[in-house]
């Protein structure tokens, strides 16, 4: 049926010549390449590929390229009122700042307001634009703090390590070269100064000029916190730009990938994603070690969750208290009639017990199913399948 629709046999036409792009083969077909002339070209795509003749050839033998651009940062407008961020998103009371960009500038396009680097809390995600205060020739400042771009991208996904508080952990090596660290924030934040900024990045302190902000500076032992959450930046790292690398990229895309791919065509038991498999490539090869580790770790974290959530799914069915009161009567009449015939005491010692063991259990479901959440791994036929057999592959037994 695939085969002789004239769109598709166009398509393997222009394909055979050369590639093309999804645009391309959406206006062959549809005559435009609107979202929906693409969205149902890739539809058709997949099942062109998964279509295959009894030498089990696929139909459309396609390889894809597809680009996704990473997100170096975010930079908005300081004014709350610039006409850039209306009958947008952005136009909302919770948002305190202006129009947004994708590309470091200076100056909004919108209003010519200053334009600062987006960075959120670590610990409760709320926004605010990092500046640096700077004297010069008499006045005060706000200029642009900079980051450094060079940082490994895997570095940046590394998760954070905890350290104790003590009041002089301050990083010195992110501290800008030149000015004061302050935050631009909210006006629900507390202990904020609100203050008036010229569109050369001038501060006015006590007079109503420029567009009104509100500036946040350090405690008095030099340290920024939150304005929101209250955490301190000890180490420099609270605040951190909003990018979006490789890693991060990476790690969402591949399980997603992965579902679609081909399982394992030799049927070797117990493999992980039924031996679903793909290349990635990346220049840092700490990088890719990392990456690596904490896709594993993530596989694992994902499973124990999967594992805890069925297994607490299961235990809270509701108990038929019928069933518990036909059990209770057995017991009672089976413990009866070994007190009376103390004989049958070792033929009926096991369903005793059994009933007993029964009980106890549903017992434990009826009134608390949640204290069942302990499950043993071990007893897990794909973790002694799987995981044991990737841990003895990577760490193997004394002697082997």
């Amino acid at each position: 049926m695939l085969a002789a629709d004239p769109h598709i046999r166009q398509w393997r036409s222009a394909l055979i010549q050369q590639a093309r792009s999804l645009s391309e083969l959406a206006r062959m077909a549809w005559g435009n390449d609107g979202a929906k002339a693409r969205q149902t070209t890739l539809q058709l795509l997949d099942m062109c590929t998964q279509a295959v003749n009894d030498k089990n050839e696929p139909l459309l033998p396609l390889r894809g390229h597809f680009f996704h651009r990473a997100l170096t940062g975010l930079w908005a407008c300081t004014n709350a009122a610039c006409v850039g961020r209306r009958q947008t998103a952005l136009d909302a009371p919770h948002w305190a700042f202006g129009k947004i960009f994708l590309e470091r500038r200076q100056h909004c396009d919108a209003c010519g307001s200053p334009v600062y680097e987006l960075v959120q809390c670590s610990e409760c995600s709320a926004e605010h634009l990092t500046v640096v205060e700077a004297s010069e020739k008499g006045d005060d400042w706000l200029q642009p703090r900079q980051y450094d771009q060079n940082e490994d991208e895997f570095q940046q996904a590394l998760e954070p390590v905890e350290e104790d508080e003590t009041e002089g952990d301050i990083a010195d090596a992110t501290a800008p070269s030149r000015g004061l660290p302050r935050l631009l924030v909210s006006p629900a934040a507390v202990h904020a100064n609100p203050v008036g900024l010229h569109a050369d990045g001038r501060l006015a302190w006590h007079q109503p000029e420029g567009i009104r902000v509100h500036l946040l500076g350090p405690d008095s032992h030099g340290i920024l916190s939150c304005p929101f959450c209250h955490a301190r930046d000890r180490q420099g790292k609270l605040f951190r730009p909003i990018r979006l690398g490789a890693p991060f990229l990476l790690q969402t895309a591949i399980p997603i990938v992965l579902r679609h791919l081909p399982p394992y065509p030799h049927h070797v038991s117990a493999l992980p994603l039924d031996g679903r498999r793909l290349i990635s490539f990346t220049d840092s090869r700490q990088g890719t070690a990392r990456f690596a580790a904490k896709m594993q770790l993530e596989t694992e974290r994902d499973f124990v969750r999967s594992l805890l959530y069925h297994s607490v799914a299961d235990r809270a069915r509701p108990t038929d208290c019928q069933a518990l009161d036909t059990l209770r009567d057995e017991i009672i009449k089976l413990e009866q009639a070994i007190k009376a015939q103390p004989s049958l005491g070792t033929l009926l010692a096991s369903t005793l017990a059994e009933k007993r063991a029964k009980l106890q259990t549903l017992d434990i479901i009826a009134n608390n199913p949640i204290d069942q959440k302990v499950v043993d791994l071990s007893s897990s036929q794909h973790y002694s399948l799987v995981e044991n057999a990737i841990y003895r592959s990577v760490f193997p037994p004394q002697g082997v």
